[in-house]
C-alpha cells in the first residue's frame, strides 16, 4: 500500500508548486478541452493558461471600472464648481 504523504509534501518526479485535483465535468467540454490541449500538451497546461488569462482580465476590467469612476467623481466635481460660480 503507498504511503501517504504529509500536506503539502510534493509527488515524486512532480514539481512541487502543481497540486493534483480530480476534476468532474460534461464530457463535451472535456473533448472541447482536449481539443485546444492540441497533440502533444496536456489539459492541465490548457487550464493552467486559461485561468491565468481569465485572472488578467477580471483585474484589467477592476482597473477599468476604476478609471470610469474616478473620471465620473472628477465630472461631477467640475459640473458642481462650473454650477457655483
Amino acid at each position: 500500500m503507498p504511503k501517504a504523504l504529509a500536506p503539502g509534501q510534493p509527488y515524486a518526479h512532480r514539481r512541487p508548486d502543481i497540486i493534483p485535483f480530480q476534476v468532474n465535468m460534461e464530457r463535451e467540454a472535456f473533448e472541447l478541452l482536449h481539443f485546444y490541449a492540441g497533440p502533444g500538451r496536456t489539459i492541465s497546461r490548457l487550464l493552467s493558461r486559461l485561468v491565468f488569462e481569465h485572472h488578467a482580465r477580471q483585474e484589467a476590467r477592476e482597473e477599468e471600472r476604476a478609471r470610469h469612476q474616478q473620471a465620473d467623481q472628477q465630472a461631477l466635481v467640475a459640473a458642481s464648481t462650473d454650477a457655483g460660480s
